[in-house]
């Protein structure tokens, strides 16, 4: 089964230590609620409530924290949920997905016998458009305002990383917090991660942390940059350069290894046959990606399907057959298994893990094999 992509092992890197929890809990909700909850109690929760129809929306992040209150005997748990969306857009699906794990999770709790305990979802996004928060109602045309009543309307928090700040970012405190919000409101950005770069690797001059600690986290941000920003060597080096010995080394070496091992889209060494297979490889999975977000972008629109053939170059038969299948829903999944794809290194199977994912979506088996030998 292919990993997760690179946004997602970051992130989970981070926010599984609980003082990066604390710190980020700290700086982006709202302060009535930050001041209600009891900080000594917060500890991840040792169920989770992520089905495996919910784990291609959300990432296996929950941590559980009590209420202040008086009565010791019968202290309130309210359960955070962090979800990260690391898509370049905004799905609008969003509320669905939230009610779904809401409703599980609640489940859960009824089945066994449990008091419920609030649910307060918190979303964080760093995707390249400022997200539009919506209200669920607003995607209902109701004839008469009363009808709201019968909506199950909640709320979720957003940190938008569109529109934090730098300054808040690097003031924010906890050790590795800082490292990845400004790698994730970059992203794609290689001049801000050289110039930022003393910054995001600030934690390697921490006394309060052991070497151990270091070196773990060094390797989780590295092999994010490399995964996923398009650095040559010569620009490592600048990234590098302004920082403790300690960073350039094991940057220099974990990067030869990840080089190496083929972890990038055409590897930047190896052998030639090597090199043209993994152009195939990159080709492949990014041609169908660009492929996919097209085609959702106009089917979402109802545009004709002349003129989502004339913009995207497909064939007749698979511009029908996508518009037939699509549903918002099932194309943010197609999606995220055409990132999880780019984790193999063969391209036989990488070849037919998208051809099955395109079937899943909907797409006919011949149109599918149509696609792939044109």
């Amino acid at each position: 089964m292919p990993s997760k992509n690179p946004h997602d092992d970051l992130f989970k890197a981070t926010f599984s230590i609980t003082s990066e929890v604390e710190a980020f809990l700290h700086t982006y909700l709202p302060a009535w609620l930050v001041s209600g909850l009891n900080f000594k109690t917060l500890k991840p929760a040792t169920t989770s409530y992520i089905s495996e129809g919910l784990k291609q929306f959300f990432s296996d992040i929950v941590y559980s924290c009590h209420w202040k209150t008086d009565d010791s005997r019968h202290p309130s748990t309210v359960r955070v949920t962090l979800l990260l969306e690391h898509k370049s857009y905004q799905p609008d699906n969003i509320f669905i997905q939230l009610l779904r794990y809401l409703t599980e999770t609640y489940q859960h709790q009824y089945q066994e016998k449990q008091p419920l305990q609030l649910v307060i979802p918190i979303v964080v996004y760093h995707g390249e458009q400022r997200w539009k928060h919506r209200t669920f109602d607003d995607f209902f045309q109701l004839p008469d305002s009363r009808l709201r009543e019968y909506l199950p309307l909640f709320k979720y928090d957003l940190v938008d990383l569109n529109v934090v700040s730098e300054d808040l970012i690097i003031q924010q405190q906890g050790y590795y917090l800082k490292s990845t919000m400004l790698l994730f409101k970059h992203k794609g950005d290689k001049n801000a991660i050289v110039e930022l770069s003393q910054e995001i690797f600030i934690f390697v001059e921490n006394k309060a942390l052991t070497q151990e600690q270091k070196i773990f986290f060094l390797r989780q941000l590295v092999t994010y940059i490399f995964r996923a920003f398009s650095f040559s060597k010569e620009e490592l080096n600048q990234l590098t350069k302004q920082l403790p010995t300690m960073t350039q080394q094991i940057t220099d070496n974990l990067w030869d290894r990840l080089l190496a091992e083929g972890k990038a889209e055409g590897k930047a060494e190896g052998k030639a046959e090597g090199k043209e297979e993994g152009q195939l490889i990159g080709e492949m999975i990014t041609g169908l990606e660009e492929h996919v977000y097209l085609l959702s972008k106009m089917a979402a629109k109802t545009m004709p399907p002349a003129l989502m053939e004339e913009f995207s170059g497909l064939s007749q038969d698979f511009v029908l057959a996508f518009q037939e299948a699509y549903s918002a829903e099932k194309a943010n999944l197609l999606l995220h298994k055409i990132t999880e794809v780019r984790q193999l290194s063969d391209l036989a199977a990488i070849r037919l893990y998208l051809a099955q994912a395109l079937q899943v979506f909907g797409m006919p088996d011949d149109t599918v094999q149509a696609y792939f030998k044109d």
